[in-house]
């Protein structure tokens, strides 16, 4: 099995970036608007930035790599070959 490195690492980087736009755009807010805002750009800008969770984001997205660095391992150990066949095809040769 041959992978190539360069495409998994963009599409597992693209998996993180849509992981964090989900947990952006899923997770919820806080209802209150705080105080009345002067026009809907600032009531835009304080729901979409200063309302977000970002204790959860943070913990989705530390979940989503330590598991994209462990499928990245995973199919590294696999597409490799075995170290130790390495070794003792070296040493019979030698």
């Amino acid at each position: 099995m041959h992978v190539n490195c360069k495409k998994l690492k963009q599409s597992l980087g693209l998996l993180n970036v849509a992981v964090l736009i989900a947990a952006t755009g899923y997770l919820p807010r806080s209802n209150s608007d705080g105080y009345f805002w002067s026009n809907e750009f600032e009531r835009w800008i304080n729901r979409y930035t200063h309302k977000l969770p970002y204790g959860n984001i943070l913990l989705v997205c530390s979940i989503s790599l330590v598991v994209t660095v462990a499928i990245y391992v995973l199919i590294d150990a696999m597409d490799s070959p075995n170290d130790e066949t390495k070794k003792s095809d070296g040493n019979a040769s030698g």
